[in-house]
């Protein structure tokens, strides 16, 4: 589904553009600019930014858990990972590092093992 966030100031990763718009069509940028430059195709869904700012996703490089959701119990990796990666992407995170639970050596080695196992899986939200 192709869509436009307009209305926002975007700021790239060399320059501020005033009154912008950003063309998606699934998870491919087709263009970035000022909004009277960027060709909007009529069936394209528009989304306000309401004068807000429009930034790449963000990378959280040391995640311990979001809005309640944390691996504590290795059987239960998979649901709450699935759960941080959804959660975070209300505060614009993308992508994330996920910090495994301290513990002794083998509950280290158990919590990482849950973890590889359970990020392959992961469905929709921000990459692990």
């Amino acid at each position: 589904m192709m869509q436009a966030v307009v209305n926002g100031t975007i700021y790239t990763p060399r320059e501020k553009i005033a009154n912008g718009a950003v063309l998606v069509d699934g998870n491919k940028i087709l263009a970035v600019g000022r909004a009277d430059g960027v060709p909007i195709p009529a069936h394209a869904e528009r989304l306000d930014a309401r004068g807000g700012a429009i930034v790449p996703g963000l990378i959280d490089l040391h995640t311990y858990g979001c809005l309640g959701a944390q691996l504590s119990k290795p059987e239960q990796t998979a649901a709450e990972l699935q759960s941080i990666s959804k959660n975070v992407t209300r505060f614009g995170v993308t992508g994330f590092l996920i910090s495994p639970p301290m513990g002794g050596v083998d509950e280290i080695a158990k919590a990482l093992t849950a973890i590889a196992e359970a990020i392959p899986k992961l469905r929709g939200g921000a990459r692990c």
